[in-house]
């Protein structure tokens, strides 16, 4: 496959188009995001500046930072559209973590997500012509949710974020309604955490002081407790409503652990991957 400025949405169709063979895509640009988000997603590339990530056998070639010399090619205008930008990045997200939506009608979809009824029909065309539709019974689509999870750092994470705090990161003294734990401190079982990743409905609370007062959260010294806004609903209903903090979905969990960039975190989202219902 050959582009001027490669996106993760481009590389993503060639991948369909070549049905499981060996890819190697090649560009006149790949941008550092962009060659960020290949790479966790296994996807090979080289570029005319001379970056590349190429894997085989026990050889690993991983050039990026170069700048490309002069002006891209001339080629005829053409539109791709980004099937993991940040709004349609929660409607694949709620597809992923519930798999029944496939099923649903596009409002419940929406509710689920955060986005409006449109942007999910729009979502749902995209993912159709990907390749992507409902997964068979006992079976998951572990490639979109690879994809998207690779998307997930430089897309929808930051749009996400609230603010960053340094503080006590045991889950047992948190204080505070409506909090969902990530990333390394939602598998505390397989690792001791440093970092305490948390998504709310907002900072302040119905009723009494906001979560950094509560939790005594400071904004000096080394930031370990990052909060970001939850956007979705989950379709089932809250099973526990008063219980907090509660797990994040796992796909969420997973995408939070990929993103650490740290291999004995990437070996237990690649174990939880395995293991989800």
């Amino acid at each position: 496959m050959g582009t001027q400025r490669l996106r993760l949405a481009d590389a993503r169709g060639a991948l369909v188009l070549a049905g499981g063979l060996p890819l190697l895509v090649w560009a006149h640009h790949v941008p550092p995001k962009t060659a960020d988000a290949l790479s966790r997603a296994g996807i090979q590339y080289a570029d005319a500046a001379g970056n590349a990530h190429i894997e085989f056998g026990d050889v690993l070639v991983d050039v990026r930072g170069r700048r490309p010399r002069g002006p891209a090619p001339q080629s005829p205008t053409t539109t791709v559209t980004n099937l993991f930008s940040t709004s349609r990045s929660q409607v694949v997200f709620a597809l992923l973590a519930w798999p029944a939506l496939w099923r649903a009608s596009q409002r419940e979809i929406a509710q689920a997500s955060g986005v409006s009824v449109g942007l999910v029909n729009d979502t749902l065309r995209l993912l159709r012509a990907s390749g992507y539709d409902l997964p068979a019974p006992g079976t998951r689509n572990s490639d979109l949710l690879d994809h998207w999870a690779a998307a997930f750092p430089g897309g929808l994470a930051p749009r996400l974020r609230l603010a960053d705090f340094h503080g006590d990161i045991d889950v047992e003294k948190l204080r505070g309604t409506s909090i969902h734990i990530s990333g390394e401190s939602a598998v505390r079982d397989s690792i001791r955490p440093a970092t305490l990743t948390l998504y709310v409905d907002d900072l302040a609370q119905p009723d009494g002081p906001s979560l950094p007062i509560l939790n005594r959260w400071r904004t000096d010294g080394t930031m370990n407790i990052f909060v970001r806004r939850k956007f979705w609903r989950d379709p089932d209903g809250e099973k526990h409503p008063a219980e907090s903090p509660r797990l994040s979905p796992w796909p969420l969990v997973y995408a939070d652990l990929l993103a650490a960039g740290d291999p004995r975190l990437r070996a237990i989202a690649h174990d939880l991957r395995d293991h989800a219902a």
